[in-house]
């Protein structure tokens, strides 16, 4: 019921994909999730732009599963910290 386009999930590292994404004029809202110093830096570079974001800090690791995961491995994945 979502247009296509009006929700993207994009997945990547703060430099390859976080600094673009936070940065970019062409995108206009941004939500992250993780730990308070990179939400630090994600503030300041959308605030270059006056995009509106949304920040869940404390590095709460969100994960998405959906139905069709192995649970079992999900569930014995390592964890990895964030830095």
């Amino acid at each position: 019921g979502i247009p296509d386009g009006v929700v993207n999930i994009v997945t990547g590292t703060g430099p390859e994909v976080g600094a673009v994404m936070t940065s970019h004029p062409d995108v206009d809202v941004v939500s992250f999730n993780g730990s308070t110093g990179v939400g630090k830096l994600t503030m300041s570079n959308a605030a270059q732009t006056l995009k509106k974001f949304s920040l869940e800090l404390g590095g709460k690791n969100p994960q998405i599963v959906f139905p069709d995961a192995d649970l079992d491995a999900f569930i014995d994945a390592p964890k990895t910290a964030a830095s």
